[in-house]
């Protein structure tokens, strides 16, 4: 039973994993097209907009994991 846990963590930590690389390789292709097609100014607005949009997200999502781990723990039945 441990070990088909220990798989399925495993299985669900390689999906996170591979979001997290897929988009971040995303953002290097997107380099030479960023500086091809763009001047300094409009790449210095496009990452104003970026820059503000993740402290908005962090903003927005302040203490939320807190949140959901307590009421996660806080639930009678985990199974």
């Amino acid at each position: 039973m441990a070990g088909s846990r220990i798989r399925q963590l495993g299985r669900h930590s390689l999906i996170y994993l591979l979001g997290d690389v897929l988009t971040l390789a995303a953002g290097f292709i997107l380099i030479p097209i960023y500086t091809n097609r763009l001047d300094p100014g409009q790449y210095g607005i496009l990452e104003l907009l970026n820059r503000t949009g993740e402290v908005i997200m962090m903003v927005a999502l302040r203490d939320f994991i807190q949140a959901y781990i307590r009421f996660f723990l806080d639930k009678d039945d985990l199974a």
